[in-house]
């Protein structure tokens, strides 16, 4: 691995860790979003869960449809 590799997998590692971190914020705000949407809890767990869903699928599918030109990806890899 030379110099630019592992800066690549760096910068990736701290998007990855940002994005966790923002992750581990949002139970946070719940209580705020109850109060400013008018909402129940029950709403935001359907909300929640729809996303969740709606993640695997697409996941699921991106990961059947294979290897597509324009991923960045070259054959030599």
């Amino acid at each position: 691995m030379d110099r630019n590799d592992r800066a690549v997998t760096a910068f990736a590692m701290l998007g990855h860790a940002v994005f966790h971190t923002y992750e581990l914020v949002i139970p946070i705000f719940v209580v705020s979003w109850l109060e400013a949407f008018s909402t129940t809890a029950a709403f935001l767990g359907v909300v929640a869960a729809c996303a969740v869903i709606a993640a695997l699928l697409g996941g699921t599918l991106r990961s059947r449809s294979g290897r597509r030109a324009g991923d960045g990806v070259t054959a030599d890899d």
